[in-house]
């Protein structure tokens, strides 16, 4: 249940055929991490441990504020499992 009322709160979009334009989210994710953080190679050796794994019938969604904050969201529905990138100023 749980998912499905995760599902209805945002708006999300199904990947389908979208899987680059997401990787090209977050692979900018990780570069703007490197960027901003002199301990870079902890998140990238996070990343490495724990990579966004979707499908085509996944759904995701990005938001981004006039500050240049912003927030990339992957929901694998096959795996119950919502991953979150954030960049807050």
């Amino acid at each position: 249940m749980a998912i499905e009322k995760l599902i209805q709160q945002n708006d999300w979009r199904k990947i389908e055929s979208s899987g680059g334009i997401v990787s090209d989210h977050i692979n900018g994710y990780k570069k703007q991490i490197q960027n901003l953080h002199q301990e870079y190679e902890r998140y990238e050796k996070l990343f490495l441990d724990n990579p966004v794994k979707f499908n085509h019938d996944s759904l995701y969604f990005t938001e981004k504020k006039a500050d240049g904050s912003y927030i990339i969201a992957v929901l694998n529905i096959d795996e119950r499992r919502l991953y979150t990138m954030e960049v807050f100023y």
